[in-house]
């Protein structure tokens, strides 16, 4: 389930199976002036249909939106087997209900995605023209261009080992969270000031201890540090500590989920909720929205045959 079907090379619209790698995609689309409205650290390995069924974010969010507005049809699989075939390649269509956006994001617990249209773009040109501007205009104060593709390369790999450098060598509690782009990197500063003050034993780093409580056998945080997507609001909560311990994790939930609903966020930005954040859905989605869920949920799948355990409990 790997083949690309078409592609309009006037409108942009790319029709493909659902197993299609996301690189290769773009690689495809890229040889016509175009490129894939999304892009992702794992774009050499993650499938266009995984993509759709976690909503996934990504890099190009900022510029493209997210593909609830990409996404022109899909072909669905339902759990008793029907095959829904709702591959429009239409910009524009306001026949009745939206039928595809009930599957993007729903992580494969009402129908498995088999075949997507999703609406490419033109590539952006123009950039040095953007960035002397954004300086003349005081709007950035540092910034650098590729001079060509290696160097472009290179950049980008800057971004995607972040998680990998902070992961290496340490155990990490990791949070994608969605906030107002105001108070976004303010829940780092708070997780890092309440760790001082309530872990007993906490030491930095250097193994110097910050606090003056009697020390435990908890190990240390080494780093609380956020970073992701200052564009969309969707910040990458890392506490990077020597090993996992149930008194670190007491401390961070569910303060950090009770802190993001006080501001109407979402605990899952773009990684979806899977079967590890089911529970704590309710920070996100208020009681009478869940509930709609679960009733569209056991309407398409009574037997809860698709991907159980995810998304609902």
């Amino acid at each position: 389930m790997n083949n690309i079907r078409s592609l309009d090379k006037d409108s942009g619209a790319l029709v493909c199976d659902a197993g299609c790698i996301l690189e290769q995609l773009d690689n495809h689309v890229n040889e016509f002036g175009l490129t894939m409205p999304i892009d992702l650290g794992a774009k050499g390995s993650c499938h266009i249909g995984g993509n759709i069924s976690t909503n996934a974010g990504g890099i190009r969010f900022v510029r493209y939106g997210s593909l609830h507005g990409s996404v022109l049809g899909l072909e669905i699989v339902l759990p008793n087997g029907t095959i829904i075939n709702n591959l429009s390649t239409l910009r524009k269509d306001s026949t009745g209900y939206d039928i595809k956006q009930l599957f993007i994001g729903a992580e494969g617990t009402l129908g498995i995605v088999t075949g997507v249209s999703i609406l490419t773009a033109k590539k952006p040109s123009k950039l040095q023209k953007f960035l002397e501007e954004s300086f003349s205009l005081e709007i950035v104060s540092n910034g650098v261009l590729a001079q060509d593709i290696t160097q472009q390369n290179k950049l980008w790999m800057i971004r995607e080992s972040i998680i990998e450098s902070i992961s290496k060598g340490n155990k990490v509690y990791k949070y994608d969270l969605s906030l107002p782009v105001s108070n976004l990197y303010d829940i780092v500063n708070d997780v890092n000031d309440r760790l001082e003050e309530l872990l007993p034993g906490l030491t930095n780093k250097n193994g110097e201890i910050i606090n003056q409580k009697e020390p435990t056998d908890v190990g240390y945080v080494k780093s609380v540090n956020g970073f992701g997507h200052i564009g969309d609001g969707n910040v990458h909560l890392n506490v990077v500590v020597s090993k996992y311990n149930q008194e670190i994790e007491e401390l961070l939930e569910p303060y950090i989920f009770e802190w993001v609903q006080s501001l109407n966020g979402s605990i899952s930005a773009e990684h979806g909720v899977g079967i590890v954040k089911p529970t704590v859905l309710k920070y996100s989605k208020e009681p009478e929205v869940l509930k709609l869920m679960k009733m569209i949920k056991d309407k398409l799948d009574p037997n809860a045959i698709m991907n159980p355990y995810k998304v609902l409990m």
